[in-house]
């Protein structure tokens, strides 16, 4: 509920104020938080050369956010929150998933997850009176999204969640505005300026020194 429900949905929710591209950069400053957070509940090890990584992700995401662009201030600021409050419920999920898949099978714990995530958003869907309206294009394309980004996506991250800890999963994993900014480009048509590509070399860099 919290690290898939609530934290995608705050990202595509980003997307739509800044764009794909910077949303996933600022966003992806999550495994910060999830180190903190690891070492805090989980007794995961911290150390000092991830003060570097830190510090280079959120240049990136400075980077990204105060650049000049055609959405107006308050329309960013509300895209960052967004972003923000995705890159928390993240860290947040990651954690909690950690020490769930320490005693569950994998393809159980997201046999769990997403049913319930469904479960949950769909009366808060309906309540706000929203309407299911697709058509076959955009249904298609939420399908294949759903088998690559979160089934497969979902048991890959796991499997490297249970082997190396959710401190190490998490940066590594963290390479996808990388390649979310090279795809927006090609398929989406946004425009990829060199400051979003500076912003996604900073978070990438960041998050090896995590590593």
């Amino acid at each position: 509920m919290i690290g898939i429900g609530m934290g995608d949905t705050y990202l595509l929710k980003s997307t739509t104020y800044i764009g794909m591209s910077r949303s996933y950069t600022i966003a992806y400053s999550y495994p910060i938080f999830t180190m903190f957070l690891a070492n805090l509940f989980l007794g995961e090890p911290f150390h000092y050369r991830y003060l570097m990584g830190s510090i280079l992700i959120f240049l990136g995401v400075a980077n990204a956010l105060t650049g000049g662009s055609s959405e107006a201030g308050s329309k960013r600021r509300v895209g960052f929150i967004y972003s923000l409050a995705a890159s928390l419920s993240w860290a947040s999920g990651t954690v909690l998933v950690t020490q769930g898949v320490k005693t569950v099978d994998i393809f159980l714990a997201n046999t769990i997850r997403y049913p319930i995530v469904f479960l949950t958003l769909l009366p808060l869907m309906v309540f706000r009176g929203g309407e299911i309206d697709l058509n076959r294009r955009d249904l298609g394309l939420l399908v294949v999204s759903g088998i690559l980004g979160m089934t497969l996506g979902g048991i890959i991250f796991l499997h490297s969640v249970r082997l190396i800890g959710a401190s190490k999963a998490a940066p590594l994993s963290s390479s996808s505005p990388f390649w979310a900014s090279i795809l927006s480009s090609i398929f989406l048509k946004e425009k990829l300026t060199l400051r979003i590509l500076a912003s996604t070399v900073l978070v990438i860099a960041g998050i090896y020194f995590l590593f």
